[in-house]
Parts: C-alpha cells; structure tokens; sequence
C-alpha cells in the first residue's frame, strides 16, 4: 500500500455533532474502496462495530502508507532529476558541438571574404 491507496482516498469534510465544529477526514468505507481498488486485503485503520453497525477510522494506521507514498514520489523524483541531469549534461555537449561549428564557420567565411568580397555575409 502506497501511492495507489493514497491517490484512491478522498478526503471530506463534516461538522462534528458535538459542537457543530467543521472537521476534515476520510469516510472508513471509502477508505475500504480504496484499499481494495489497490489491491489490498485490510483498510489500514478502519474499524467496523457490528453492534451498532458504524464504521471508525484510526487515522494513526494511515501513517504507513503515506509514508511508503512520500518513499515513492521520492524515487520517482530522483529518477526524474537524473533524467534531467542527462538531458542537461546533452546540452552542454550540444553547446560546445555549436560553438565550435560556429567557430569553423566563421574561419570559413573569413577565408571566403578574404579571396572574394562580393559574398553578402562580408560585410
């Protein structure tokens, strides 16, 4: 469980009965939609009362899985910045191959203004 758990939950908001106070969570059923839409056999922190036929949620178990998500997104980054650290270090090389064709190309056209001036790049 990770990122795919994460992505799948669907946070709410609600005002709590006591106090009429604006609270902000997760719905336990919708947290077990999202762990079995990844591919989870338990809903980490849901706990279901069958006597009075609630469902609860202990969000200190959702802890977990949000961090292997941040370990995730983490890896997935690095992996971008190296891609990224490729492409830049292409650049450069790409930088210095055009200066130096640019350089040559200058000689080129000195050497050709040099033997006729009539060329439009001879100022």
């Amino acid at each position: 469980m990770g990122l795919g758990f994460i992505r799948a939950l669907r946070p709410v908001s609600y005002n709590w009965k006591e106090g009429g106070a604006t609270r902000y969570g997760f719905l336990a059923q919708q947290v077990v939609e999202a762990a079995r839409a990844s591919g989870a056999l338990v809903a980490p922190g849901v706990q279901y009362d069958a006597a009075s036929d609630r469902y609860g949620l202990n969000y200190a178990e959702l802890i977990g899985p949000t961090v292997k998500a941040v370990q995730e997104v983490d890896k997935q980054m690095q992996e971008l910045n190296r891609g990224q650290q490729d492409i830049n270090a292409q650049v450069v090389g790409q930088e210095s191959r055009l200066e130096a064709l640019e350089a040559e190309n200058n000689l080129l056209k000195a050497e050709l203004c040099r033997k006729d001036r009539t060329y439009s790049f001879c100022g």
